[in-house]
């Protein structure tokens, strides 16, 4: 129920934001690609999730070290964007 009354109240706000951002002849593309991170993650848990699950819940004696994958990769990820807004974007 938390996360939906999250959602619910931040997705609007960061659409409409996307939608202001965009000129006016490209708001549809820009609103597709503000889709990108979202179906990135699908992808990307989709992948994952099942080995993880069948690895550390069904095959370990310590499930909880999961969590420590999970948060390296929100770790590495958050560390990627960071060096993406400091060295790439800088140069565009």
């Amino acid at each position: 129920m938390l996360f939906a009354v999250g959602e619910s109240i931040q997705a609007p706000r960061y659409y409409e934001y996307v939608a202001e951002l965009a000129p006016r002849d490209q708001v549809g593309t820009y609103m597709g690609f503000a889709f990108l991170p979202v179906a990135i993650g699908t992808f990307i848990a989709g992948a994952i999730a099942g080995r993880l699950v069948t690895g550390y819940i069904h095959g370990s004696s310590a499930p909880q070290h999961m969590w420590y994958v999970v948060g390296t990769i929100g770790v590495v990820a958050t560390a990627l964007m960071l060096a993406y807004d400091r060295f790439v974007r800088a140069e565009g």
